[in-house]
């Protein structure tokens, strides 16, 4: 149990449906008075406290679900949170709810009646899950009771390397991290070095920013100091948008490739191979966990999701 009682608490302690706990409290609904006694008595005992913004509506429920990113921006650029967000509402719409877009942690439980948090930090303390509704992630979390739901993204930047090291020279790997850290992040840079090693390359992880624009001035310093290198892979489709103009006002040729792959990465030149991680399906998903947490009360389990090659070098 969090250490915020839920609706979902008190049914589970009175042997009775969320649905039929909540009418049970809210006077709504046809619910024995056997029944109401026994709800109101696991709600006493528990000391739930129902939402203070749904106080008053006839479920009970706000009939929103919030969502923040763990990026200082509101809403990050990239291809795949655009696609995310766009799936996540309509799936929300579908089952008669809104998507309440937000910044900051959360306390926010009297506004929503679930949150997504989308790629939280190292130091994201995910406030979401003491605030007694239920929370899944997009991208892993590094707490052991929050579901989530992402790719294995270890196996999708190895899987990207192998192609461009099999078209690549012999030489050295850049790989253009984040200066964030997300799972996501700790997962791409621990697998590029293990990936270097074992092809027997020297590697070198660049933090860098996540602006097309500030990475063509990283990489442009960082060719002046070091030189060439056999191939260079980044976290964000953005970053190699970045990296490929860098190259190009060089006039250096290296295979570039993208952990998230983006529509401009298929019309720049040269174009950049990358992996296709489904924005979209995440959203939808992230949103079906959500809502079946709601209906049943059972916190679902974590879903991950298929990663694919799109191979252009």
């Amino acid at each position: 149990m969090s250490s915020r009682p839920t609706i979902v608490d008190v049914a589970e302690e009175a042997g009775v449906a969320v649905g039929t706990a909540s009418n049970a409290l809210s006077g709504k609904g046809r619910v024995s008075g056997a029944t109401r006694t026994r709800v109101s008595k696991a709600a006493e005992k528990l000391k739930y406290v129902p939402h203070r913004g749904a106080s008053g509506l006839p479920t009970g429920q706000t009939m929103s679900i919030g969502l923040r990113f763990g990026y200082d921006a509101m809403i990050p650029g990239g291809d795949f949170f655009i696609e995310m967000l766009d799936a996540a509402s309509e799936a929300a719409e579908r089952a008669g709810y809104g998507l309440l877009i937000r910044r900051g942690g959360g306390h926010q439980a009297n506004l929503v009646d679930a949150h997504i948090v989308v790629d939280p930090t190292e130091a994201d303390a995910l406030d979401e899950s003491r605030d007694g509704v239920p929370v899944v992630t997009i991208g892993r979390n590094r707490t052991d009771d929050v579901p989530w739901v992402d790719v294995d993204h270890r196996v999708a930047i190895t899987t990207l390397l192998r192609y461009l090291g099999r078209v690549a020279g012999a030489g050295p790997a850049w790989f253009v991290s984040l200066p964030q850290h997300p799972v996501f992040v700790d997962e791409l840079e621990s697998a590029f070095e293990e990936w270097v090693h074992a092809d027997g390359r020297e590697g070198e992880v660049i933090r860098g920013p996540d602006a097309a624009t500030e990475v063509v001035g990283l990489i442009q310093a960082k060719l002046v100091e070091a030189g060439k290198p056999a191939l260079i892979v980044t976290a964000l489709d953005r970053q190699a948008v970045g990296v490929q103009s860098a190259l190009s006002a060089a006039r250096i040729s290296v295979p570039v490739g993208s952990a998230s792959d983006g529509n401009a990465l298929a019309v720049i030149w040269p174009p950049v191979s990358a992996m296709a991680l489904d924005g979209a399906e995440h959203g939808r998903t992230a949103v079906r966990m959500l809502l079946d947490w709601i209906r049943t009360g059972e916190v679902p389990l974590s879903k991950q999701l298929p990663a694919r090659l799109r191979s252009r070098s």
